[in-house]
């Protein structure tokens, strides 16, 4: 279940988003809510969770420079930027931070759901690269074969190899 931290300043907003959609369809749910950057910095930090929803202009820290401090401490989760402005240098900034999508108020809730639905990709791709990457690092120590005649002589593995590279080449 991808875990969602809603940082939005806008009660109206945030409070909409946490009960007019409906979290479960998307096998997500709610963990947390805060009303500006400081709060959600400390939320990212107390919750990890997988997704953050943030507006842009919050009082007395910006999404933005939560989300970089965020990074800068290491934490690793996806992004969605909300924003009543549509101005390219807070896109390209979400941009170079890797978000996933940069949605308009007021939010379309399609729109919403199918970055949802992105987001869940993007994990699953990332795990399936790690578990790929660790497969490989597990096997580097067998000299005798080369890599292709170790994986024809194990078939599951194989198996399991061939798939994850057809999702990651799908990316």
């Amino acid at each position: 279940m991808l875990k969602i931290l809603i940082i939005e300043d806008e009660n109206i907003i945030r409070k909409g988003l946490v009960n007019s959609i409906n979290w479960l369809e998307l096998d997500s749910s709610i963990i947390g809510e805060g009303k500006n950057g400081k709060e959600g910095l400390e939320l990212i930090r107390k919750l990890k969770p997988n997704l953050v929803i943030t507006d842009i202009r919050m009082p007395i820290l910006n999404g933005l420079e939560m989300l970089e401090i965020a990074l800068n401490e290491g934490y690793e989760f996806e992004k969605i930027i909300l924003t009543s402005y549509s101005e390219f240098d807070y896109a390209h900034q979400g941009i170079k931070m890797g978000i996933t999508d940069y949605i308009l108020k007021p939010i379309d809730e399609n729109l919403l759901s199918n970055a949802i639905y992105e987001v869940k990709r993007k994990i699953k791709n990332k795990e399936n690269t790690q578990l790929l990457n660790k497969i490989l690092e597990k096997n580097q120590n067998i000299e005798e074969y080369s890599i292709n005649n170790y994986l024809e002589k194990n078939e599951k593995i194989n198996i399991f190899v061939k798939k994850t590279i057809e999702i990651i080449i799908k990316e």
